[in-house]
């Protein structure tokens, strides 16, 4: 899979004294939906934590471009840029479902030893699938 898909909807919580959603929730979908994204490469915390690793974001950018409203229903498309030894960077889109796009972020994640606190190599088996999630988008 080179492309996984994250589902919302914003709720008048979400929106701030300006009527439109908040920073901060923008921030919360992307991270759920790299939750989602890396389980699809066999990278789920439950996969990975009895060895000891996680995955830790060392560089986020996002950028907006419209305003997300109470009421909007929206994905976050995300797929990945680049594949290092220890780390990996994505991008995750967030849409309105006519394809609008409404943010996007790039993020630099590292594979992290949960004990040692440190980047360690990115395991071979979640390596060959970003591999030909990358060949698939190169293609």
């Amino acid at each position: 899979m080179s492309e996984a898909m994250y589902r919302g909807v914003a709720f008048p919580w979400h929106c701030d004294s300006m009527g439109h959603v908040a920073t901060r929730f923008y921030t919360q979908w992307f991270d759920e939906a790299s939750y989602h994204f890396m389980a699809s490469m066999g990278g789920s915390q439950k996969d990975l934590e009895p060895k000891g690793l996680g995955w830790a974001d060392v560089k986020s950018t996002i950028e907006y471009r419209h305003e997300l409203c109470s009421g909007d229903l929206f994905i976050v498309e995300s797929r990945f840029q680049r594949l290092g030894s220890k780390s990996l960077a994505s991008l995750h889109e967030l849409k309105l479902l006519d394809g609008t796009l409404i943010a996007s972020q790039e993020v630099t994640t590292v594979q992290f030893d949960l004990k040692a606190r440190k980047a360690v190599p990115v395991e071979e088996n979640i390596r060959e699938k970003i591999s030909k999630a990358l060949d698939a988008v190169e293609a």
